[in-house]
């Protein structure tokens, strides 16, 4: 809403606006805006890296939460904070370059984190899918077929509707981690997982306030069909 975004843009400080032309005109001329529907050729710019040392307890990224008890609150969560994250879940998952990453996640949602770092760090590949292929089965079914897609992480709900689709549901069969986080996983999800995946099943969950998760455990182990 149009009134979220000027309270996150006014709370932060934000001096500099990536818009597209579906959002420039909202906002108001006191921003620098950077319009990513008008891209620019880059490929003549200087190739040099930036000399720009990067500090564990610098930010960055600022997420902010949901507001469903108030305003909206910034959290700021510094490259210390990510890298301990990584850290910690490579501890449990078996990440390994061998592995395709598959992300049905918006990028302004936290758990993106995971996809992004945890697979990039990891040296996997991260497989994008788009807006389409994230609605629609048959195409997420010929994307994660094509790149062979093993671990996915996404919401209960989100892996419920996919599974609606018995008739595109083959890739399933080729996911050796399954990551659930961000509401409440029901046991009847769980026996339906394991019916048609024999893939490691994890139950994960963790506020914006303490760096994307804060638990993780491995259910599909704990409990047999």
């Amino acid at each position: 809403p149009e009134k979220r975004i000027k309270y996150v843009l006014e709370n932060s400080k934000t001096q500099i606006v990536l818009t597209s032309d579906k959002t420039e005109e909202i906002l108001s001329n006191e921003y620098k805006k950077i319009n990513v529907s008008h891209q620019e050729d880059f490929s003549n710019l200087d190739k040099t890296n930036i000399n720009n040392k990067i500090e564990l307890d610098e930010n960055a990224y600022m997420l902010y939460t949901s507001g469903s008890t108030g305003n909206p609150k910034g959290v700021e969560i510094t490259h210390k904070n990510i890298l301990n994250y990584i850290y910690a879940v490579n501890r449990e998952l078996d990440f390994n370059s061998k592995k395709t990453m598959l992300s049905v996640t918006t990028v302004s949602f936290d758990i993106f984190e995971l996809e992004l770092y945890g697979s990039l760090l990891n040296g996997m590949k991260l497989l994008l899918a788009s807006e389409k292929e994230q609605i629609n089965s048959e195409l997420l079914n010929k994307l994660c077929e094509k790149n062979n897609a093993s671990i996915i992480q996404t919401t209960p709900s989100r892996i419920l509707a996919l599974l609606e689709d018995t008739e595109n549901s083959n890739y399933f069969k080729s996911f050796t981690e399954i990551i659930l986080a961000g509401e409440p996983f029901p046991l009847s999800l769980l026996r339906k997982l394991q019916e048609i995946t024999k893939a490691k099943i994890y139950n994960a969950y963790g506020p914006t306030e303490t760096t994307i998760w804060s638990t993780l455990k491995r259910i599909d182990n704990r409990i047999t069909i």
